[in-house]
């Protein structure tokens, strides 16, 4: 019987030892799980979150909330819209310029000036010039009424 009692004893410390060495290896394996993909995408999103309000308080911008982004724009729009105005004030006069210029070679033609030395590098002259006025005089765009000035039923 202390033969038997011996195996058991062994096979008893045998089986410990293999339970306890299969615990500490699934502890060594479930400590250090990376996290996952979705807490991955949280911890990013705070950390741009972060940045963000750091870049603003060094910036000093103030968080933009859904009205100030709607006045921002509005403000983007109206500042765009008073440069476009500029921009085709600019254009017309240059073609009213264009067409003062193209009369002033008119006249200069009329009174002679292809006439005397060389007179073909001065006709050359005259026709570029008159080309040139002729194509700073071709469509020139016109400003246009918004859509809420021609459809005031519309709002």
């Amino acid at each position: 019987m202390n033969r038997h009692l011996g195996l058991a004893l062994a096979a008893a410390a045998a089986l410990a030892a293999g339970v306890d060495l299969a615990q500490s290896s699934g502890l060594r394996a479930a400590g250090p799980q990376e996290p996952s993909a979705i807490e991955r995408l949280n911890n990013l999103e705070k950390q741009v979150a972060q940045l963000q309000a750091q870049v603003n308080a060094q910036h000093k911008v103030p968080p933009k909330s859904g009205e100030a982004v709607a006045g921002t724009q509005e403000q983007e729009l109206a500042t765009l819209r008073r440069q476009m105005d500029e921009v085709l004030q600019y254009l017309a006069a240059q073609a009213t310029s264009a067409k003062l210029l193209q009369q002033a070679l008119a006249d200069s033609r009329a009174k002679g000036f292809t006439y005397g030395i060389n007179p073909d590098s001065r006709s050359v002259l005259l026709d570029g010039f008159e080309q040139f006025t002729s194509t700073l005089q071709a469509k020139v765009p016109e400003a246009k009424k918004p859509a809420e000035e021609r459809n005031p039923s519309r709002r």
